[in-house]
């Protein structure tokens, strides 16, 4: 198993479930954002953010059965950053608001210059209980990833 492996056989009522409640959801977040700030997870210099601003759950095995499930704080509250590794919404609500992905940004931070867009929309993100495995636990340090920064910050005037 390689990349992502949805093992929740319920995933549709409780992507349904949270979309009753927010425009948006995702499996993590951050309930704030703050200037200069690279993902959810992270401040700015790369910093873990507190485990009190976080929410969801992941695990990022490449076996089944999981062992290890990395909790980050409760769901089911607003939160001003998701992670990319699952975002679910109705297409309407973002057709309606204008909303698309940034194709300037090929993989990294596509989703956290789309949250900062449902932010300016002022569209509600939220978190949702699912469970998945992802295979990364992300690219910080790569070439790819710091020139992604730099494009995002500059392009939000950070």
């Amino acid at each position: 198993m390689k990349g992502l492996n949805l093992s929740d056989f319920f995933w549709t009522e409780r992507i349904k479930e949270g979309l009753n409640k927010f425009d948006v959801v995702g499996l993590a977040g951050n309930i704030r954002r703050l200037p200069k700030q690279t993902s959810w997870i992270r401040l700015d210099g790369g910093k873990h953010d507190s485990y009190t601003n976080l929410s969801g759950a992941l695990s990022h095995e490449s076996t089944f059965p999981l062992n290890q499930v990395i909790p980050y704080g409760p769901v089911g509250k607003e939160y001003k950053l998701l992670d990319g590794v699952l975002l679910a919404t109705q297409s309407d609500k973002l057709i309606k608001s204008g909303i698309r992905f940034d194709e300037n940004f090929k993989f990294h931070f596509y989703d956290i210059d789309f949250c900062r867009q449902l932010e300016v929309n002022n569209l509600k993100m939220g978190t949702i209980s699912l469970s998945i495995s992802h295979a990364s636990g992300g690219n910080f340090k790569s070439e790819a990833w710091k020139s992604s920064a730099s494009q995002y910050i500059s392009k939000r005037g950070e």
